[in-house]
């Protein structure tokens, strides 16, 4: 009796370690399984000299995610969801430019799109813009953007139709400033001359604030910074939080839910201004 219990323990367990062996082996074909890829179209991507249209890839993939990379600085790509955008930045030159995008998921072979871009012709005038993407402002606490405008022209001009834009061309640069120099979660600050007086503001909680010697009036209608007059007056603002600026994909998507401020409730907030005057 006790040898029959012995053989019946010895073949359960071996069972058991049977099928232990069976799970493991399901797990490493998990493992081991290979990502699909593909890219549509795969075709390789041909650019004029200037004046181009965007192309946009779809990317399908079995994998959590996908990324590229790209071996020109003058291609111009930006990743959404399952679809990448690609364009070309102005060839200012007669040579042919050749490039490439390597698509990558997973452990699924990449995938390669040639990127090809044709040489200026005799008398040819290019020019592109760079981020082309739409500019988005909130309301206010906006920092300024930066624009790269590539062109074989000997000179480039820019003008805008709203007379609340300001913008300041530097070299192959477009700045773009509204609303600036805002600083956030400050304690304190302290404003003055060096040598008679100071004015110390002290927030009863974190501070939004920005300095200004210009009113936002002297803002409207101004093309570049220079224009901009020094006034004889600070124009001190402080608040209690600014709005987000938003625009994570370019200048499309909307402030973060952490950085958006409800305009539909009101909100306290508080400070204490001391003057100090060293000849007192």
């Amino acid at each position: 009796m006790k040898r029959k219990s012995f053989l019946m323990l010895l073949a359960g367990m071996f069972a058991i370690s049977s099928g232990a062996l069976v799970g493991c082996n399901d797990d490493d074909d998990d493992v081991n399984k290979k990502n699909s890829l593909s890219v549509t179209p795969s075709s390789a991507i041909e650019f004029k000299a200037g004046d181009n249209q965007d192309v946009v890839l779809t990317v399908k993939t079995d994998a959590k995610s996908w990324a590229f990379e790209k071996n020109g600085e003058w291609i111009v790509a930006k990743q959404d969801g399952d679809k990448l955008t690609v364009n070309a930045q102005a060839n200012t030159t007669e040579s042919v430019r050749p490039g490439r995008i390597t698509i990558t998921a997973g452990n699924a072979e990449p995938v390669n799109i040639n990127v090809n871009q044709k040489g200026l012709e005799v008398g040819e005038i290019v020019l592109s813009i760079s981020p082309s993407d739409p500019i988005g402002f909130e309301a206010t606490g906006n920092k300024a953007v930066e624009l790269t405008v590539t062109t074989n022209a000997p000179d480039w001009t820019f003008s805008y139709p709203e007379e609340w834009m300001t913008a300041e061309k530097q070299g192959d640069k477009l700045i773009v400033p509204q609303d600036n120099a805002n600083r956030c979660d400050t304690r304190w600050f302290m404003l003055g001359d060096s040598e008679r007086w100071k004015i110390q503001v002290k927030g009863l909680q974190p501070l939004c604030f920005r300095i200004w010697p210009y009113g936002e009036e002297d803002l409207e209608g101004k093309e570049h910074a220079h224009e901009l007059p020094e006034r004889d007056f600070i124009n001190l603002n402080i608040d209690s939080n600014i709005h987000g600026v938003g625009g994570n994909d370019g200048w499309g998507a909307q402030t973060m839910k952490p950085y958006t401020i409800d305009g539909n409730r009101s909100y306290r907030y508080g400070f204490i201004m001391e003057y100090m005057d060293k000849t007192e």
